[in-house]
């Protein structure tokens, strides 16, 4: 756990300890299969109840939509393509495409359990907004019980 513990640390912060904060903008994921039709209908649930959705591992995506849609078709033709909306001075993501493994790939990358709102779901993709950290931190606290310097403590 120390391992993920650092690689989130990595995502999120620089070097100096500030958040290290994503420019914003559209990015996509290409999935070889669609979700399974339990996840479908929570995708639609989200939607309809306006709730956070969460992934349980890291998210890859890439600014290229053309190159999304090639990972997409890998393998029988149809796949499934995440949209995600990224707000400007977003923290919770982060551009890697300058230590990108590929290069050319445009990557960002959202740590595990990163936030998501689902804002329009079908049976071809997904279009979802990122919550920025600060903001699902402090709901979660809020929600919990914690108010006043508890809750600005995690903002």
């Amino acid at each position: 756990m120390p391992l993920i513990h650092r690689m989130v640390y990595l995502l999120l912060y620089e070097a100096d300890g500030s958040k290290r904060l994503h420019q914003g903008g559209q990015v996509w994921k290409g999935d070889t299969q669609r979700p399974v039709p339990l996840n479908m209908n929570k995708l639609r649930e989200a939607q309809r109840l306006q709730k956070i959705i969460r992934f349980r591992q890291f998210q890859s995506t890439t600014s290229n939509r053309a190159l999304a849609e090639k990972y997409r078709k890998r393998e029988d033709g149809r796949g499934y393509l995440w949209t995600i909306d990224i707000a400007p001075r977003f923290w919770g993501a982060r551009d890697i495409h300058d230590i990108s493994w590929k290069e050319g790939e445009s990557e960002t990358l959202f740590p595990a359990y990163s936030a998501f709102y689902v804002r329009s779901v079908d049976d071809d993709g997904c279009h979802l907004e990122a919550a920025d950290r600060c903001k699902d931190l402090t709901e979660r606290a809020l929600r919990n019980g914690l108010q006043g310097a508890a809750s600005e403590l995690i903002g």
